[in-house]
């Protein structure tokens, strides 16, 4: 057992480094993580060798809880009836959708229809009624019953609101999902059956599914509600509704739907139909019972040889809809709130693209995992942004929140913290300008509306750090010598934090001014914690010492141009999820930051240091850096010669992504300009370190050899990373594009942060008088 050593330097207890914990082995003496619930074939200590032990295991406290999944073929019955949202996430190889999934749950149940028991037989078994929700990420569950005439054998039994599955798979011959009741989305997921192999009774989306039948003759949908005005029915978006290789050559034997009461409903919406699909689309329940009379069957904008045309003579009882009368079953309007979606992994594009619809023999083809494309729908990358840029850096816009030193300016808060308390809760827009001065806080943006936050400076908004006013400072620190207390993190020391999305700052500088000289080792002050999608900066500086600019682990996209990055170690970084383990960090698959960093200065202050740290989940994973027409050279106040070294970087994981082009790499800059994580553990097996179209003595070419002794890293011959192909997934309209096409290499730091060394704080928005750093 370790000592505990805690190291008080601020009034604040010292928190625990997410990026220490990372390289500590589990011991059985060791404690388990309350909130870490990780199941394996192979389980060693703290972990659980099936799915059901970790079901078992969670706390009956009403809380969110995440079990992680490692690869293996699981054969168990899982049933989820928790208080508290429940969250599983499988391993993959590709997190968005179901292609290369790694968890696989069987189970062999079947039981005659007529038995009224088809609720014994699923794989998963989920009911919520505490309407907390549950999400499915990345698992195939499959229930290996063989097809049998009459006999149900589910795979999955949905009953509850605010369910979702993204990139799984249900596969069995009859009755195979049970969208019971309740609200339920599926995305990019797989569904494969023979007869009435989505049913149900509940409201349900479908988006971007692959549903294929296994077996000629049936109906792949039978929908239920009790009346007219009951809630339920299914829609069916984007999807691919196709066959399997088990369907034989007789085709044109699939019916969409057929109805499951007199009130059911189903409808296909812009979605690709394969030649399977009889021409009639649609089928009574029984020649003697047909139950159509108030049925709502709808098509619209579909494809394929299986779609409605003007040749097509569909069922009676079918609606080809209006734009008009499809727009009542898009998204929203079908499911009501959609807050509980998670709207990143739903936005996602599948693996396969519709086959040509005049080539009607196609099979889906996978595109490229590094050139997706985007989902229909969904913003395209271009340079034609929708951001309004700031008129001016000095006169507000009408309407702004104010923040002034002391609150001295009229119907101003004294604080970024006070002006944030006040914004609406709600989605609206809002802006926040502040005056010039020194405001000595830490704060936090989480708001569900998008939020501007611009800084009073004389010149153009955004463009460039050197003449900025505004400056938000603090002092907090976490020692990171083992052992560490638990309970707390690198992100408690950041000045700034988000947490939401659609973030925009200009012309701020952000200061954590303890531990500024590294007087203190191993001490993290991050002055930036950016948690969150679309976040950007524009003029901005960090400053820090160890681990200054975290770009955090929740998923997203961000952006920073003509900004300033200083800092000592691992300056610019991303991390795990606070108390996650190393298993459970790679099992998280979902990326951490996709960062752009466009005409900006990364100033460097020690030697035998890295400037990066970055951390991707996988190969596949969307994150990463990428420096395009950048500075790296050293910073103003640093206090030592810097002359090669300093390292471009080193892996936080095994996948770690950085890219660095069209830049300046300065003398500082190692010969071999990489490293390794650590001599015993380099995780070098999977990086990606790409340099391109460099210049200055720290470049490629003039240390050719250092460079290919080092093994891995890669000079490109071509742009590895184009900006629109980086922010495929994401568009960037939410970018501001002002200065983009105007922006150069940067030629020198332009301003010393030396004065706010500082051991201390001081009280809020002391200073209301302008500041002038600029040296040059």
């Amino acid at each position: 057992m370790y000592l505990l050593l805690v190291v008080l330097l601020v009034p604040y207890f010292v928190a625990v480094s997410a990026r220490a914990s990372l390289v500590n082995l589990v011991t059985t003496s060791s404690p388990c993580s309350p909130s870490s619930f990780v199941v394996s074939k192979n389980a060693s200590y703290c972990e659980y060798e099936t799915i059901t032990a970790a079901v078992a295991a969670l706390p009956n406290d009403g809380a969110e809880k995440t079990i992680l999944v490692l690869p293996g073929v699981y054969q168990e019955q899982i049933s989820i009836t928790r208080n508290g949202k429940v969250i599983l996430r499988g391993a993959t190889n590709f997190s968005n959708d179901y292609s290369q999934n790694r968890v696989t749950v069987e189970f062999d149940d079947g039981v005659d229809t007529s038995a009224d028991e088809d609720e014994t037989t699923p794989v998963i078994h989920i009911d919520k009624s505490d309407s907390t929700g549950l999400a499915l990420y990345n698992i195939d569950f499959v229930n290996t019953f063989p097809q049998t005439p009459n006999y149900a054998a589910l795979a999955g039994d949905f009953y509850g609101v605010q369910i979702a599955a993204y990139g799984c798979s249900f596969i069995g011959f009859q009755d195979t999902l049970l969208a019971n009741k309740g609200i339920q989305v599926f995305s990019n997921c797989f569904v494969s059956g023979s007869v009435d192999f989505i049913w149900g009774f509940s409201t349900a989306f479908f988006n971007g599914c692959k549903i294929a039948a296994n077996t000629p003759g049936g109906s792949i949908s039978a929908q239920s509600r009790a009346t007219s005005t009951s809630p339920g029915g299914y829609v069916f978006n984007d999807c691919y509704v196709t066959y399997t290789s088990t369907y034989g050559d007789t085709f044109g034997q699939t019916y969409l739907g057929r109805p499951y009461s007199n009130f059911s409903i189903a409808v296909y919406t812009n979605s690709y139909l394969d030649k399977n699909i009889n021409p009639l689309g649609w089928s009574v329940w029984e020649t003697n019972n047909p139950q159509t009379n108030g049925v709502m069957f709808g098509e619209y904008n579909n494809v394929g040889p299986g779609a409605w045309t003007a040749n097509t003579t569909r069922a009676s009882f079918a609606t080809n809809l209006t734009a008009s009368e499809a727009s009542a079953y898009e998204l929203e309007p079908w499911v009501g709130n959609t807050s509980w979606i998670d709207r990143y992994q739903y936005n996602l594009a599948p693996s396969w693209v519709y086959p040509d619809a005049a080539s009607v023999n196609d099979t889906p083809t996978k595109t490229s995992l590094n050139s997706r494309s985007i989902r229909s729908g969904s913003t395209a990358a271009s340079s034609n942004s929708t951001v309004q840029h700031p008129r001016s850096g000095t006169t507000p816009l009408e309407g702004a929140t104010l923040v002034s030193p002391n609150g001295t300016v009229a119907n101003s808060y004294s604080d970024l913290t006070e002006a944030l308390a006040s914004l609406p809760n709600d989605n609206s827009a809002q802006t926040i300008f502040v005056y010039p001065g020194s405001y000595i806080e830490q704060f936090n943006v989480d708001r569900s509306g998008p939020v501007t936050i611009i800084g009073y400076q004389e010149g153009d908004v955004g463009k460039t750090y050197s003449a900025n006013q505004v400056v938000v400072q603090y002092s907090r620190g976490l020692s990171v010598v083992a052992p560490i207390p638990s309970g707390h993190h690198d992100t408690e020391t950041a000045v700034l934090t988000t947490t939401s999305n659609g973030i925009a700052f200009y012309n701020v500088d952000f200061i954590n001014t303890l531990n500024l000289d590294g007087s203190v080792p191993s001490f993290v002050t991050l002055a930036a914690s950016t948690n969150g999608d679309q976040i950007s900066f524009y003029g901005c500086s960090f400053v820090g010492w160890q681990d200054t600019l975290l770009t955090d682990s929740r998923p997203g996209y961000q952006y920073f141009e003509s900004c300033y990055i200083e800092g000592a170690i691992d300056f610019i970084w991303g991390k795990v999820s606070p108390g996650s383990n190393h298993t459970a960090y790679l099992l998280t698959y979902r990326s951490y930051a996709a960062a752009y960093f466009k005409g900006c200065v990364i100033g460097a202050k020690n030697g035998g240091s890295c400037i990066t740290a970055q951390s991707r989940a996988n190969l596949s994973a969307v994150g990463g850096y990428v420096f395009d027409q950048c500075l790296f050279t050293a910073a103003s106040d640093a206090t030592q010669n810097l002359t090669g070294q300093v390292y471009l970087g080193r892996p936080y994981s095994e996948y770690a992504l950085v890219a660095i082009k069209n830049s300046y790499l300065d003398s500082l800059i190692d010969p071999s300009g990489w490293r390794e994580w650590g001599a015993t553990d380099p995780r070098l097996n999977f990086t990606t370190f790409v340099e391109y179209n460099n210049s200055g003595p720290g470049d490629w070419q003039n240390n050719v050899a250092a460079r290919e002794a080092f093994g891995y890293a890669t000079l490109a011959t071509t742009d590895p990373y184009p900006f629109d192909s980086f922010f495929m997934q994401e568009g960037t309209d939410w970018i501001d594009f002002t200065y983009f096409d105007s922006i150069t290499v940067p030629a020198s730091v332009g301003v010393n942060f030396s004065s706010y060394i500082t051991s201390s704080n001081t009280t809020s928005g002391t200073t209301g008088s302008r500041l002038r750093r600029w040296t040059g």
